[in-house]
């Protein structure tokens, strides 16, 4: 992005020393760069109007206005811009409130060593949201179009009445008002009024309605209705009030307005989107820093009971830390789903395989008093997805279950071939009509009320106590349903249990034979060259030991530019290059590739607590590296060092 011309960055600050730290640091890791100095209001706005820029890095305490008010000036101008925060004090709850208000980053001016890596961080992170913005006006275009053309032409038209007992009668609809609702004037009237129609979700919108008209203003509305067959449409209502000949009160009020059902599906996945993004950013920064910390922990567990063989007590201990570090990654994991950056491997699954195989888990899982019934199609098709996903879902369902039956129950899991068609799959979100696998998994418990369906599937929406719930359960499911392009609907009511209801598309694409081939026996020793690099000390170490310990000879560094300096410093070969991906400064790839030009030939190994896809952005062709996923047990790092070594001598 900044090959063509220098990176122009914003430094916000009024304290001169403070300032030139920054920039001292900034200059550094940029060289080339144009970097503008603020130091009070005027400069600021002059800025915002005719300095371009690409990055802002501002101290949050100012003399004259706060960081926060500085994010909204920039935000407003500028959505997409990253900016930065730097602080000498802690800003605690106000970091909350920055990150709502689009921030970035945070650095302290104690770290001011990983401004750099988090400018590079935020430049990538703009440009994804740049791409996703230009997606999402796309589809707000053709969403335009359609309200443009709806609303030159009413859809739909009726007259009500209002009684002088306040009661609303409808005196006329129009035959296009049939057509969409399905009712006539004479239906409507025994129903007890066009606003019988309106869904109960919806009710509190008809309610605010007539007090309007009574007091003569005119109403523009959105809510949905249900037609006779059960389908359901979204309308915008506009109605006017006409008031009698003496303005005493209102008699009539005439009504008109559009089907907008297929705008607010368009409009769905935007606000859904919307919603993950916050999320997906939080989650996918504290999968890394966990990961990190679960290496660690794992590693050295791994390492412990190697030596305690016959230790028994103590052996028992260590194996419980490194059972807890293993419950760990599978949160890592769900976090990385949440941040849409999950470790996926979609493959065509055998749907019945997956329920019976994760049978014995959720009859622990539920203790003894629920019964647990279970009714699979022995028929059911296949569906392509991940396989631990799938087992995530059935088990987030079940365990939701388990805790709506305090005192007990039954649950029960069905599973089906379901053809969907056109009218159905209005009733499922506007699903595509086709051939679905159909999960349904339903309790006896306590059941849910309509205004908590409303946000059952959002982020951190819980009804636990807290303490017990995150409110990520459902969400998650909610998540991985989508994502592998299925619906998710549930149905329920107080006292009466749920029942969530999962389609899934159906594949006729036959399960791939497993190859039974027995993997050869890898020496997991060595004494080749490693150069090892990593910016977290404590990861250093560990993997450092582990490699010393199988005979290997190591160069370690903390960075891409301490790594080159060693490289050229060290006399003797180095056959392979084991780095994070994300580093300060030169990040992994991009020493990779310097390096490639000294050392001709030597294998590259990347390791990281981000997922895979962090590497798509550096555009490398699979094949040229292996990948390891924090946290990673030390045989697995032994074999694929030793599997990257035996490559490059074929």
């Amino acid at each position: 992005m900044h090959e063509t011309q220098p990176l122009r960055l914003l430094i916000i600050d009024d304290q001169a020393d403070d300032r030139e730290q920054i920039m001292r640091s900034l200059r550094k890791a940029f060289p080339g760069s144009v970097l503008h100095e603020i130091t009070n209001q005027q400069e600021f706005d002059t800025a915002l109007g005719q300095s371009p820029f690409e990055v802002v890095v501002a101290e949050y305490r100012l003399k004259w206005t706060d960081g926060l008010k500085v994010l909204k000036k920039i935000r407003e101008h500028f959505p997409h811009r990253p900016v930065i925060w730097v602080s000498s004090t802690p800003l605690d709850g106000l970091i909350v409130a920055g990150m709502k208000a689009g921030l970035n980053d945070f650095v302290s001016k104690k770290q001011l060593q990983r401004l750099p890596k988090i400018v590079r961080n935020s430049l990538a992170q703009a440009e994804g949201h740049r791409a996703e913005a230009q997606a999402q006006q796309a589809v707000r275009v053709s969403a335009q179009r359609y309200r443009t053309i709806s609303e030159l032409t009413s859809d739909y038209a009726y007259l009500l009445r209002i009684e002088p007992d306040g009661r609303v009668i409808c005196e006329w609809v129009d035959a296009r008002f049939t057509d969409l609702t399905g009712y006539t004037l004479e239906a409507l009237q025994c129903l007890g009024g066009w606003t019988r129609l309106i869904h109960y979700q919806d009710s509190s919108i008809a309610s605010q309605r007539q007090p309007r008209w009574l007091a003569g203003q005119t109403d523009m509305s959105e809510f949905r209705i249900r037609t006779p067959s059960g389908e359901e449409r979204w309308l915008r209502d506009y109605t006017c009030p006409v008031p009698d000949s003496n303005q005493a009160g209102v008699v009539h009020v005439y009504g008109a307005g559009q089907d907008i059902t297929n705008r607010r599906r368009l409009e769905e996945p935007l606000r859904q989107a919307q919603k993950m993004e916050a999320i997906g950013r939080l989650a996918g920064g504290i999968a890394h820093d966990f990961n990190n910390v679960l290496q660690v922990i794992s590693g050295y567990s791994d390492l412990l009971l190697r030596r305690l063989t016959w230790h028994r007590v103590p052996r028992q201990y260590v194996q419980e830390i490194k059972n807890v570090a293993e419950q760990g990654a599978v949160l890592t994991r769900q976090l990385m789903t949440l941040s849409r950056k999950p470790l996926l491997q979609p493959q065509v699954l055998d749907f019945k395989r997956i329920i019976s195989n994760i049978i014995p888990i959720l009859q622990r899982v539920l203790g003894e008093d629920i019964a647990l019934i279970t009714f699979v199609d022995t028929a059911l098709g296949h569906v392509t997805a991940d396989s631990g996903q799938l087992e995530q879902v059935i088990l987030n369902l079940a365990v939701n279950a388990r805790d709506a039956m305090p005192q007990g129950g039954r649950l029960t899991i069905e599973a089906t071939n379901a053809r969907v068609d056109t009218p159905l799959t209005s009733r499922l979100g506007g699903m595509a009509p086709g051939e679905y696998v159909k999960l349904a998994v339903s309790d006896t418990g306590s059941g849910i009320d309509p205004e908590t369906q409303l946000h059952i599937f959002e982020p951190f929406f819980t009804t636990k106590e807290p303490g017990k719930g995150t409110g990520l359960g459902l969400f998650t499911v909610y998540g991985i349903v989508t994502q592998n392009g299925g619906n998710m609907q549930v149905q329920s009511a107080p006292g009466v249990g749920a029942t969530f209801i999962i389609h899934l598309p159906r594949v006729k694409t036959p399960l791939k034979e497993a190859e039974v081939e027995l993997a050869p026996q890898l020496a997991l020793h060595g004494a080749e060259t490693i150069l090892l690099v990593e910016d977290e000390v404590v990861v250093r170490d560990l993997v450092r030991q582990v490699l010393q310990a199988a005979g290997y000879v190591v160069l370690e560094a903390a960075n891409g530019e301490q790594a080159l300096q060693l490289s050229t410093a060290h006399r003797g070969p180095i056959q392979l290059l084991l780095a994070d991906v994300v580093l300060p400064g030169l990040s992994g790839p991009e020493l990779a590739a310097q390096l490639a030009s000294i050392r001709p030939g030597v294998r590259v190994i990347y390791m990281s607590g981000y997922a895979p896809d962090t590497l798509k952005r550096y555009r490398i062709p699979k094949g040229q590296y292996l990948f390891l996923q924090k946290p990673f047990a030390p045989v697995t790092l032994l074999a694929n060092v030793r599997e990257a070594l035996d490559a490059s001598q074929t």
